[in-house]
């Protein structure tokens, strides 16, 4: 099973449908407000979303002090559809991917990747920060937030079968682990004038109606799909999991990255 971000464009309305509501799950928990509040505070001006689904980061960009506008791009009609049913002020929402963006050379002062370069394949990376660094003024910030999958964790102890369910997650999924960890020398490497160093954030989710038990369960039908465990342990793991949150000992660590760029 692929990455379904990445192809979201030929995904079933019911599978889009379903993805919206696991993003508007994710924006809306505490931990996650937490993240955006340290990470975007010093955002000013004109911003852009690259990948912005359904619009959670959008939103939040909208309704900081410093920001006058912000434009929200997604390859997916439908994201953005219930994107501008959630309203907002100062927002405009078009249909695109990063490697081209419908704004003239030095448009915005910040643009935000967030969740959103793990779903680009690598070969589009250079392309996207060449089309990002054409956007943003002289002294304008990248401002990039995604899963440090290296830190992630589910396990309870050692030899936990939870570990393996995760780790097989994003290599089905085609995803780089390290991916936040190379990324100050990439943008480097892109042409960007600096960097600040890379901050990894911790996100810890322990009950059923987490985003990280969505994550969780996920893993395991992903597991269960590969054809590495029979249906029957499938669902076994997934009545282990369920377990587990019913008795308070589930918790899944979320790990991400956050790297600011400058032109």
């Amino acid at each position: 099973m692929s990455d379904p971000y990445s192809t979201i464009t030929s995904q079933s309305k019911e599978t889009v449908d379903s993805l919206a509501g696991i993003l508007e799950l994710r924006g809306k928990e505490d931990q996650q407000v937490r993240l955006r509040e340290e990470i975007l505070h010093n955002v000013r001006g004109r911003v852009l979303e690259v990948g912005c689904g359904t619009g959670p980061v959008t939103r939040h960009l909208s309704k900081l002090p410093g920001v006058e506008t912000v434009l929200g791009i997604d390859p997916s009609p439908h994201f953005l559809e219930l994107a501008r049913g959630m309203g907002g002020d100062n927002i405009e929402y078009r249909v695109c991917g990063g490697t081209e963006i419908p704004a003239g050379d030095g448009s915005f002062d910040c643009v935000v990747l967030w969740t959103t370069l793990s779903h680009i394949p690598r070969a589009d990376h250079g392309a996207v920060f060449a089309e990002i660094a054409r956007c943003l003024v002289e002294g304008g910030r990248l401002v990039v937030f995604d899963n440090d999958l290296a830190g992630c964790s589910m396990a309870s102890g050692q030899f936990d079968l939870f570990k393996v369910v995760l780790d097989h997650f994003p290599q089905a999924w085609g995803a780089d682990n390290y991916l936040m960890r190379n990324l100050p020398p990439a943008l480097l490497q892109a042409g960007f004038a600096r960097t600040d160093p890379l901050h990894l954030h911790t996100v810890v989710g322990t009950d059923q109606r987490s985003y990280g038990f969505k994550v969780g369960m996920r893993a395991v039908e992903i597991y269960g799909n590969s054809g590495i465990v029979s249906p029957a342990l499938t669902q076994a793991l997934r009545d282990e999991l369920t377990l587990r949150a019913d008795k308070g000992t589930f918790h899944i660590v979320l790990s991400y990255g956050s790297v600011t760029a400058f032109k």
